[in-house]
């Protein structure tokens, strides 16, 4: 039985090649799936119509259930606060526009007192969110 010299040791280490190779799969998965993951998670049953919705990046919705709950940007707000928040976050934005993304079952009224308020606080620009009818 041949013996090693004593100068001459077993190298221990873990070889971390594939350990690398399964974590940039995990993250190229990951990139490709979040921008899904991102979109709103608030159900909301819109109007449909005829034209295609506008599509604007970055833009301030205003969310209101049929049960009248109110949402900026997917942060639940009362209506007694929307005004700070809408002027605080118009304050920013040169392109002040607001989306309202109403369900169909909301009243009117309510529909319109969130526009109003939305003007009072510096919006130039108001669009309601709809679907396309099929």
């Amino acid at each position: 039985m041949k013996r090693r010299p004593r100068s001459q040791r077993l190298v221990a280490e873990i070889n971390i090649t594939p350990f690398t190779d399964v974590i940039l799969v995990l993250l190229i998965i990951f990139m490709i799936t979040t921008p899904l993951f991102l979109q709103s998670g608030i159900k909301v049953n819109l109007p449909k119509v005829m034209v295609s919705p506008m599509q604007m990046e970055k833009q301030l919705v205003l969310t209101i259930t049929s049960d009248n709950q109110y949402y900026l940007n997917e942060k639940k707000v009362f209506l007694a606060t929307l005004p700070q928040e809408l002027k605080s976050r118009m304050a920013s934005k040169e392109d002040r526009l607001l989306v309202i993304k109403a369900d169909k079952n909301v009243l009117h009224g309510t529909v319109v007192k969130a526009m109003d308020i939305a003007k009072q606080c510096g919006v130039d620009k108001l669009a309601i969110a709809t679907e396309i009818e099929k």
